[in-house]
């Protein structure tokens, strides 16, 4: 198990449940970057999450480059994940970006509270 502090951003304030599409739910490692991109107009917010990864695929920076444009064009990378067991996908890079996939706990940092 491997327990992350994590950011996610909307972009619209109150929200309380994260949708879980196929794609994941996507996290940052980093606050000032999800803060930049959904905050700037003053309309977001960023949530402060804890997630429970127990499975995370980490791909090769050259699987990272490849994958990428399956995933979030279709979205049928994730499921062959899914099926493989993992529970999360580390891309990495500048902003340490996180999905995970809908069997992943996510818990609001400040609250308590399940997302």
């Amino acid at each position: 198990m491997v327990d992350y502090l994590v950011y996610h951003g909307s972009r619209a304030k109150g929200v309380t449940k994260f949708r879980r599409p196929p794609e994941g739910v996507w996290f940052a490692e980093t606050e000032g970057w999800v803060d930049d991109l959904y905050t700037a107009d003053g309309n977001g917010e960023v949530h402060v999450c804890w997630i429970d990864v127990k499975n995370p695929y980490t791909p090769t920076e050259e699987e990272n480059d490849e994958y990428y444009g399956e995933m979030l064009i279709i979205g049928k990378f994730f499921e062959k994940l899914k099926a493989q067991g993992y529970d999360a996908y580390l891309q990495g890079g500048e902003s340490g970006s996180i999905a995970v996939f809908d069997t992943v706990e996510i818990v609001d940092a400040v609250t308590g509270e399940p997302r």
